[in-house]
Formats: structure tokens, C-alpha cells, sequence
């Protein structure tokens, strides 16, 4: 520092005032550094003698190197000298500058190890300090279990909120037939849909064949679905559409609950079969209890549209004994005619009668059975076929008394009989059956069956000129017991 302080005045000088504030400074700092070491006695008090009493001996080597020729100087030096060497309490005279002996007073400070520096600090000081150290350890131990909990809680409300949601929307009739929807927007999903779910269609033969051509019209279409006329909370029913025109027809069943009590769904029906191009409906009558099949495949009670008398007999019942108890089968969806079959609940083999796409099945007419009516059957064949040429009077013998067949020929109270008188029947010069058959018997109860009838009647007239073709028929006959003789009659006749 002394350096900044040569100038070209005797090549030394420097500001009084601050030489002065630096010496008090100095003096201060090494008195302190001294004597706050107590009784000298200890290492560190020797420590801090042989720093100052070097600090003073290279203080006096400084400034004897700036002692200069004039008499004002040394005075003002050796004054100097005088001044720190007794306040430093060492009868030795020193010719430092203020400067240098701040900066060794400060070195010799410096030098003096930290730990001497500090205060003693009690047990139970430190007591506390570990006391605090360990309550806010504790503190961040339980407020990361509290966020980490927190976090967890927040995290399984969020998983059951979802499942919640999730469950009330598949709990909805309606997920179901959006599932349909998104089935049905390929032609494979249509194919596999139709596959997983047969059972539930009304079709049994070449499945995958229709299912097949039932996709090949519906892909690429707008798939949409729309509740239908036989929705109900409890069977919920939907149209499924393509391009606004109804593919099919589901009908829900209930499958239990879900989770959170939500109710399931399954698909209970699925009519596809009404909805196949150029596809084939029949329906089966069999007596209740029976097992139907087509094709090899049993129908279930699902197929069954309608319980009671079979339809032929309807016009019949008042001249029954006991009405026999039917059920009705529908399937649809057959490309080719089926194969069907019935036994009755013994496991009994039941006939079973085709009139175009309806089929009956009743027990077996046996051919004992058989050879005891038809000789009726072919008499009651030829009168009623001669009675409307006026060639027979007889018929009325053969039709059941009371029936509405009887009134529609004969007449009633309020009906007017066939007149047949209005046919020339005096220009027939003579007539013969072209064909005439009665074939397939059915029996459905000790006093009423059914058989099919054909008859063609073919007419020689007078005149050539005329001709008439309308005298044939194809129908069948129910025959029950009259009720006044016994014998078997006619009671209706169902034309084909």
C-alpha cells in the first residue's frame, strides 16, 4: 500500500488524517487480538505473541527501507514509532507505517484459528437444536404421507368414478344395439355378429351362406337404430337400419346386475330371417308338448307364435268331443324346403302334412284307420262334385247339419241355398272324373281328421259349343262325427 503513496516530493508523503485513523484502527484490531487472549498462559495466547512479534519486526525492517535524509521526517516517524509501540504495550520502537501495521494486525487476526473466535455452547443448547431437528423431520415424514395419501384417495375416486360411469353406460338397453351398429359396419362384423348370436336367429340352414348374402346387401350402408312399436322397459326392442331401411329387428332380455347394482342386458331374439332377400317363411302345427325340428335342428319356444286349436279345426270345435291343444311354429330365412319332423312328448313319431308352406302334425292315421273312412271320404267326394251339375240330391247326407257349410249350400234362415236349377244341366250328355284323389289322412282326435281332396270333372255337352272347366277342386275336408247319426260328415272345407 505504500507504493500508492510515493510522489515526487521527497519521494514520500501521504494524507495525515487518514495515517492517523489507520494507526487507531491498527492498534485497536492488535490490542484486542492480544489481550482478549486472557492470561497468556495457553498455546493459543503464544500463538498470537511470536504473529505480532513478527508482525513488529518486519513492520521496523519496512520502514528503516523508507528512513529519508531530513530531519522533519524521521521526527515525524520516530513519533509514530513511539506512539504504536506503546500502545502495542513493547518497549521496542517500530518504524512501520500505519498502513503496514493495520494490514499485520489484520494478517495476525486472520491467523488466529475460528474456533478460539467462538462461544461455548451448552448441552442443553444443543439439546434444543436436536430437538428441532427431529420434530421437523418429523414434519416432513407425515406431510408426504399426508400428500401421499391424499394423492392415492384421489386416484382410486378417480378409477371408481369411471367404473361407476362406465357401468351405468353399459347398464343402458340401448349400448347394446350401438354395439350392433358398430357390428355391422363391415361386412366381415355382419358375417361374425350373425355367427355368435345363431341361436338366437329363426334361421337353420346354410348359415353362413345367408349370412353371407344378408352382409353382401348391407355393407357400406348408413347403419343406424331406432326403437320399434314392441319396445318396453322390460324388453327393450330395436330396428336396426341401413340406409333408413330396417335389416333386422333385437329384442333384450335381463342378464342380471352389473357393478353398482346397474342392470345387464343380453340379446334375447334376433330376426334377421324376415329380412333376407328372396327367403322362405313356413310355420308347423304340432300338438303342445311336442319336439319340432327342421333341418336336424330342434326349434325352441321361441319359434312358438300362438297356442290353441289348430286353425283348420276352428270352424269345427262345436262338433268336437275335446279340442285338441296346438302350437304354432314360425321359421324364416330357408332358401330351400325344409325337412321337418315332430315327435309327440312319448317321443312317438307324428305325421306330418305339407300344404305348401304350412305343415301339421298329428298321430299317425294308421291303415286300419284309414280303411274304415276312406270309402266315406270318396262318396261325399262324388256327391259333392255331381250336386252343383244336378246330377246328385244326396249331399246333404254328407255334410254335418248346423255347419256354416251346410247353411252356404243348403240354406238357412238367413241364407239362400245354391240354386241349382239355374245350370243347364239337361245339356250334359255325360261327364267323368279326370282325377280324384284323397290322400293324406290326419287325425287329430278320436272324432276329427282331415284329408286332402282332388277332383276334376270333365263334361260332354249337347251342344258343342259349350264347355265348362270350373268343376274341380283342390282343398282339404274336415270330417267330424255327426252329432245326430254318428257317422262321419263334413264340417268345413278349406280350399288351397
Amino acid at each position: 500500500m505504500s507504493d500508492n503513496y510515493r510522489t515526487n516530493y521527497n519521494d514520500y508523503t501521504e494524507d495525515p488524517k487518514i495515517r492517523q485513523l489507520d494507526d487507531i484502527y491498527a492498534d485497536v484490531d492488535e490490542a484486542y487480538d492480544y489481550r482478549s487472549s486472557g492470561t497468556g498462559n495457553t498455546a493459543a495466547d503464544s500463538r498470537r505473541r511470536s504473529a505480532y512479534a513478527a508482525s513488529s519486526g518486519a513492520s521496523r525492517q519496512r520502514t528503516s527501507s523508507y528512513s529519508r535524509t531530513g530531519s522533519s521526517y524521521r521526527t515525524a516517524a520516530s513519533s509514530r514509532t513511539s506512539s504504536y509501540s506503546r500502545t502495542g504495550g513493547s518497549s521496542s520502537r517500530s518504524g512501520r507505517t500505519s498502513s503496514q501495521t493495520a494490514s499485520a494486525s489484520r494478517t495476525s487476526s486472520r491467523a488466529v484459528p475460528s474456533e478460539s473466535r467462538q462461544r461455548p455452547v451448552s448441552s442443553a443448547a444443543r439439546a434444543q437444536r436436536s430437538l428441532n431437528r427431529k420434530r421437523k423431520k418429523k414434519f416432513r415424514r407425515l406431510f408426504l404421507m399426508y400428500i401421499t395419501i391424499l394423492i392415492l384417495i384421489l386416484i382410486v375416486g378417480a378409477i371408481l368414478f369411471s367404473s361407476y360411469l362406465s357401468s351405468f353406460e353399459n347398464g343402458q338397453p340401448s349400448h347394446i344395439a350401438e354395439t350392433i351398429v358398430k357390428s355391422y359396419a363391415s361386412q366381415q362384423g355382419i358375417v361374425d355378429f350373425i355367427s355368435s348370436n345363431a341361436e338366437k336367429t329363426s334361421l337353420s340352414e346354410n348359415l353362413d351362406l345367408v349370412a353371407q348374402t344378408y352382409a353382401t346387401n348391407i355393407a357400406g350402408k348408413k347403419i343406424s337404430y331406432k326403437e320399434n312399436s314392441d319396445f318396453r322397459p322390460d324388453s327393450p326392442s330395436y330396428d336396426i337400419t341401413a340406409d333408413g331401411s330396417i335389416v333386422a329387428k333385437v329384442t333384450l332380455a335381463p342378464d342380471g346386475t352389473g357393478s353398482f347394482g346397474s342392470p345387464k342386458w343380453k340379446i334375447s331374439t334376433l330376426n334377421i330371417a324376415d329380412y333376407l332377400p328372396d327367403a322362405m317363411s313356413v310355420t308347423i302345427d304340432a300338438p303342445a308338448g311336442s319336439t319340432v325340428s327342421v333341418n336336424g335342428t330342434v326349434l325352441g319356444s321361441n319359434y312358438i307364435v300362438s297356442t290353441g286349436v289348430p286353425e283348420i279345426l276352428m270352424n269345427s270345435l262345436q262338433f268336437l268331443a275335446e279340442s285338441p291343444q296346438y302350437d304354432t311354429y314360425k321359421m324364416s330365412g330357408l332358401l330351400s324346403e325344409p325337412t321337418v319332423t315332430v315327435t309327440d312328448a312319448s317321443g312317438s313319431s307324428l305325421n306330418v302334412a305339407q300344404t305348401d308352406n304350412h305343415y301339421v302334425a298329428s298321430a299317425p292315421a294308421d291303415q286300419a284307420f284309414i280303411d274304415s273312412v276312406e270309402p266315406r271320404v270318396y262318396e261325399a267326394l262324388e256327391n259333392y262334385a255331381t250336386y252343383f251339375i244336378h246330377m246328385s240330391f244326396n249331399l246333404s247326407n254328407y255334410i254335418v247339419y248346423g255347419s256354416d257349410l251346410y247353411s252356404y249350400i243348403f240354406g238357412s234362415e238367413t241364407m239362400d241355398p245354391i240354386a241349382t236349377t239355374l245350370y243347364m244341366f239337361e245339356d250334359i250328355e255325360s261327364y267323368d272324373f279326370a282325377e280324384r284323389s284323397a290322400t293324406n289322412y290326419v287325425k287329430y282326435a278320436d272324432d276329427c281328421f282331415t284329408v286332402d281332396v282332388k277332383y276334376a270333372l270333365d263334361m260332354v255337352f249337347t251342344d258343342p259349343t259349350y264347355e265348362d272347366n270350373n268343376q274341380k277342386m283342390d282343398a282339404t275336408w274336415v270330417f267330424v262325427i255327426e252329432p245326430l247319426d254318428g257317422s262321419w260328415c263334413i264340417s268345413d272345407i278349406i280350399s288351397h
